[in-house]
Formats: structure tokens, sequence, C-alpha cells
């Protein structure tokens, strides 16, 4: 890839855009972002996703030049956001910082297709309905941390779960069903929450204690990989209409 393709892509996983777009449409709902909001929402959310792969390649190569130009193009909204008084910015790229920081600690101490990368690089497409919701609006809404919260949860937990199915990995098929643990802590903000933590429950909880493996084929991955995005769909949905009847 070369050329206008090393700073703009459409994400080559359908994963990585569908959970940025997802989570931030939903995000935004819960925000209950105004016209202006919305436009401002979506300039960003097509900025990270076009962004999204190129910069991700870039750090695979450490090409400098590449990292550089999107690091400052991404960021560069949020300074000046923040230079016009939204300091609501402040925690929630503080966050961001954070998970990123996790993210390419670990891959500095590892290798970039080792477990541990793809769990904690599976937070960052997320990272969007965290920031962007703020950063259009002006505030921070409690629900939308929340749904944040647990989308970030769900999808780094189902990763694990991805990494102990697949036979040419050696991850322990527990780590998805730790990792949800914490998603319980948000039951007292609303009970019904409950509702939604059910099916992904069962689904680690069978791993943890009947592991399997999946037989390596492209066309079986594809099958987990969209059947995992169906169950995200039908969870950020419960959670959206949970947290919107609160």
């Amino acid at each position: 890839m070369g050329g206008l393709g090393k700073y703009i892509n459409w994400p080559r996983e359908p994963s990585a855009s569908g959970f940025m777009i997802v989570s931030t449409v939903y995000a935004l709902i819960l925000q209950h972002a105004g016209v202006k909001a919305w436009v401002a929402g979506l300039a960003l959310l097509l900025l990270h996703l076009f962004t999204f792969d190129p910069i991700l390649n870039a750090a695979r190569t450490w090409d400098m030049r590449v990292m550089s130009v999107l690091a400052a193009l991404n960021v560069a909204p949020y300074l000046l956001i923040l230079a016009i008084g939204n300091t609501s910015l402040i925690p929630v790229l503080s966050i961001s910082i954070v998970i990123l920081g996790i993210h390419f600690y670990t891959v500095s101490r590892r290798k970039w297709r080792d477990p541990l990368v793809y769990i904690t690089g599976s937070a960052i497409p997320v990272l969007a309905s965290l920031v962007i919701p703020v950063a259009s609006t002006g505030f921070i809404s409690s629900k939308a941390l929340v749904f944040w919260a647990l989308t970030t949860i769900h999808v780094v937990a189902t990763a694990a779960y991805i990494e102990s199915l697949l036979p040419f990995r050696e991850f322990t098929p527990k780590g998805g069903l730790l990792l949800w643990i914490p998603a319980y802590l948000f039951i007292p903000y609303n009970p019904l929450i409950l509702i939604a933590l059910v099916e992904p429950t069962v689904k680690f909880s069978r791993q943890a204690l009947k592991p399997v493996k999946l037989d390596f084929s492209p066309c079986e991955l594809r099958r987990l990989g969209w059947r995992e995005f169906a169950r995200f769909m039908i969870y950020t949905t419960l959670l959206l209409a949970i947290l919107m009847t609160a």
C-alpha cells in the first residue's frame, strides 16, 4: 500500500469499522446530541475510520513520518475544541491516552501477533464512542460513559474469548470470563443492565468450563467474526434500550 493509501484507507477488518460506527452512533443517541453535534460527531467518526488502518500499519512498520502526520490529524480537532473551552474533554482524553499507552506498551514487550496485543488493541475502535460525544456536545453524559465502559469490557472480553478458540493460539480459555466480570460492577447504576449481561456470561462461562478449539479455515474464521459481530449488535442494542429508559 503506497501513495494516498498510506494516509487514508477504510478499515480492512469489518469488526473494527463496525465497532466504531455502532458504538459511536449509540453513544451520540444516549448523549441526546443535537443536529450540529451529530454533524460534528460524524465528521470526527469519518476521520478516525479512514485513518484507523493507516496509523496502525505505520506503527507496525515504524514509519514515523506517516505516524506523525496521522497522529496530528487525529489529535488536532480535539486540541482545537479544548482551546475554545470544552474542558470536559480532558478526562476522556486522559482515559484514551491510558488505553493507547497500555496497548503500545504491550506491543513493545511482545510481538504484534501476540494474543495480548490483539486483546488490548480491541479496545481502540470503541474509544471513538468515548471522545466523540463529549467533543461534539461539550459535556459528559453518565449514560454514554457507562455505555462506553460496558461496550469496551465486552469487546475486550470477546477478543480474549476468540483468542482462546483459535487453534494456533495459546491463550487461557478463562480469559474472556475473567475480563468480563467487571461488567457486573455497573448493575447498581441500573439493575436492568443484568439483562444484557446474560448471553455474554453464558458464552464466556461455557468456554471457561468446557474449552473448545475451532477448525482452522478461512471460512470458519469468517463465520466466527460475523457471529460475534451479531452478538455485539444484540448486546449494544440492549444496552442502548436499557439506558435510554433509565
